[in-house]
């Protein structure tokens, strides 16, 4: 299996860096750990078959749970699509994955 590209949203970005500001407010050394890896386990399922759950309420949107946070994505023959990665009690619905111009 070839590694597929890796995309991150805008708004998956924007959650690992609000992860890492509340950890950090009580300690930056784990906030770091704990984003480097999210994102290092993020970067392997790049190689991966296809993994995760289906999730209904959009189409082909996908979820893994790592570490407390439910990785939300979307997969292609050659592209791993991070939507969102949202601590797993967040309540979400369809409108939790849509861009807008500000996000």
């Amino acid at each position: 299996m070839f590694a597929r590209r890796l995309n991150m949203s805008r708004r998956a970005l924007r959650d690992l860096a609000d992860a890492f500001d509340y950890i950090a407010e009580e300690n930056a050394v784990a906030a770091d750990a704990f984003v480097t890896d999210i994102t290092n386990h993020i970067e392997g399922m790049a190689g991966l078959g296809l993994i995760g759950t289906s999730r209904p309420f959009v189409a082909g949107l996908r979820c893994f749970v790592y570490r407390e946070r439910c990785i939300y994505f979307f997969v292609t023959e050659t592209e791993l699509n991070i939507a969102r990665v949202l601590h797993g009690r967040r309540a979400i619905s369809a409108s939790t994955f849509i861009e807008s111009d500000t996000d």
